[in-house]
């Protein structure tokens, strides 16, 4: 007997859409059986065994929020820019999102004209999931907050804020 549940994958859920996702069961034949209902529909009643390791494997997740600013939209070689952002997870409680504190966060660049984002610092949230950093602005490019996730929280990047040159 095994299961899998969203094809092994984490099933992470928000604050106000319904997730469906497939779980697949086997269960030896003798443990099963299937009444048709209609031509979409069966009812299959099973005995079933659960096996405490299993249930580490089903991964439900709480979504994750975030967002980047950098207030200035161009700024000199050399000169300073705040980039900020929030992030916040939901709340199945209440079903809404709520600051996550006490997170590290990167902090990665992507030149103008290049690729790929690279990690440049991190960060740790403040109150109510706050990011802030000061960064020299050396080139035209893009920043965002990059979350790795947690064991409950899902993994999220924020779209990229574009700085550039004067």
């Amino acid at each position: 007997m095994g299961a899998v549940v969203n094809n092994g994958g984490n099933v992470v859920v928000g604050t106000s859409k319904t997730i469906r996702y497939l779980v697949d069961i086997t269960v030896k034949d003798n443990e099963s059986s299937c009444t048709k209902r209609s031509v979409t529909t069966s009812v299959c009643r099973a005995t079933l065994a659960i096996d405490p390791a299993w249930i580490a494997d089903y991964k439900v997740k709480r979504a994750a929020q975030l967002t980047t600013v950098i207030a200035a939209e161009k700024a000199a070689k050399g000169a300073g820019a705040t980039v900020t952002g929030k992030l916040s997870r939901a709340d199945w409680e209440d079903l809404k999102y709520h600051g996550f504190t006490g997170q590290r966060v990167k902090l990665q660049f992507r030149k103008n004209g290049a690729a790929h984002y690279s990690t440049v610092r991190t960060v740790t949230t403040g109150d109510a999931g706050k990011l802030s950093t000061k960064v020299t602005v050396t080139s035209a490019g893009s920043r965002r907050w990059c979350f790795p996730g947690t064991t409950t929280t899902s993994r999220k990047v924020s779209a990229g804020d574009a700085l550039g040159l004067k």
